[in-house]
């Protein structure tokens, strides 16, 4: 597992592995930006697992690092014009878990990308209820 996931992450400058316990892998990057590139395009799976990824402090001790979260980037599709706005983004974040970020960097305005923190041991399931009156 170490061994597809070093070069799934593909580190520039390297990393190092230790297994912790099962289940729990500490990767240590020897570059802050090849960390950045791992977190910023997480989530990652591995044989078809969610791999839940915590930043680890130097202080901080591996096996008490919270990996209950997971970011999951959401497009979302036909909203009427009316609704695409920043307040609807949050809204439909704050639905799917805990809503982080917007990208409204107006590559696409008409499919907003943002990132929503999902509780990962839940399914996310989303009705059209969910926004009746907004």
């Amino acid at each position: 597992m170490r061994s597809t996931l070093e070069d799934a992450f593909n580190p520039i400058w390297g990393m190092e592995t230790k297994l912790i316990e099962d289940n729990r892998i500490l990767f240590r990057f020897r570059h802050y930006l090849d960390r950045k590139r791992v977190f910023d395009t997480a989530p990652w799976a591995y044989e078809k697992n969610l791999l839940v990824l915590g930043m680890v402090n130097d202080d901080e001790n591996p096996r008490h690092v919270n990996l209950d979260w997971c970011d999951f980037h959401v497009l979302v599709h036909d909203l009427p014009i009316g609704k695409m706005h920043k307040d609807m983004d949050i809204f439909v974040g704050n639905q799917l878990g805990h809503f982080k970020d917007v990208d409204m960097d107006g590559s696409d305005r008409f499919a907003p990308d943002f990132r929503a923190l999902h509780y990962a041991s839940e399914s996310v399931c989303i009705s059209r209820s969910h926004f009746e009156g907004f």
